[in-house]
C-alpha cells in the first residue's frame, strides 16, 4: 500500500507542475467579460505586410486598417498584437474576404493594444455577419453590432482556480492517507 500511495503522490505532483504546459493556451472568456474589458472595440483588417513589432511575448503588432470604431479613440492605422500562431489563418480568412472585430485592451510592457483575452478579442465577420463557433457569442456580437447590447454583466467562471483547487485536494488526500499509512506501520 505504501508504494500506491507513492506511485499516487509522484503522478499527483507531476500532474500539478506539468499543468503549466496549458496555462500557456487562453482561456475562454464569456462574450460579455470581453466587452467589459475592452478599452477599443473597432472593426477592420490587419495589414501583414507591415513590418511586425515583436515583443517577447507570444504577440506580435501589425498595422490594423481600421473602416469603424465602436469604442475609444484610435488612429488609423493602429498598431494592435495578434498572437503569431493565428498569423496564417487570419491572413487566409481576410483573403477570402474576412473582417475582424477587434476588443483591444492595453497590456502591461507592450506598447500596442491587444485583443482581450487573446483569440476571445477577434471576433471573425465574414459577409455581415459573425461566424463564431459558439452560437450563444455569435448571437451576442451581433446585437453588440447592431447597437442592441445590453449592459454586460461578468459571468466568467475561473476554471483555473477550480482546477488548482481539486488538485491541492488531491494531493492533500493522498498526503493524510500515505499519513495515516504510516502511523499503522
Amino acid at each position: 500500500m505504501r508504494t500506491v500511495c507513492y506511485f499516487g503522490l509522484v503522478i499527483s505532483v507531476f500532474l500539478i507542475f506539468t499543468s503549466n504546459a496549458i496555462a500557456s493556451s487562453w482561456v475562454q472568456l464569456e462574450p460579455e467579460v470581453v466587452v467589459e474589458r475592452a478599452d477599443v472595440v473597432v472593426i477592420g483588417t490587419y495589414d501583414f505586410s507591415s513590418r511586425p513589432e515583436k515583443d517577447d511575448m507570444i504577440l506580435h503588432g501589425y498595422e490594423f486598417n481600421v473602416q469603424e470604431v465602436f469604442l475609444g479613440e484610435v488612429t488609423n492605422p493602429v498598431t494592435v498584437g495578434i498572437d503569431f500562431y493565428d498569423v496564417a489563418w487570419a491572413k487566409e480568412f481576410q483573403k477570402k474576404g474576412g473582417l475582424f472585430l477587434l476588443f483591444l485592451e492595453k497590456a502591461k510592457g507592450i506598447d500596442y493594444l491587444v485583443p482581450v483575452g487573446g483569440p476571445n478579442g477577434m471576433v471573425n465577420i465574414f459577409n455581415g455577419k459573425v461566424k463564431e463557433g459558439i452560437a450563444k457569442s455569435n448571437s451576442f456580437y451581433e446585437k453588440y453590432l447592431q447597437g442592441n447590447d445590453s449592459k454586460s454583466v461578468n459571468v466568467s467562471s475561473n476554471k483555473s482556480a477550480i482546477y488548482w483547487f481539486g488538485s491541492l485536494l488531491v494531493v492533500v488526500g493522498l498526503l493524510v492517507i500515505f499519513l495515516i499509512f504510516r502511523r499503522k506501520k
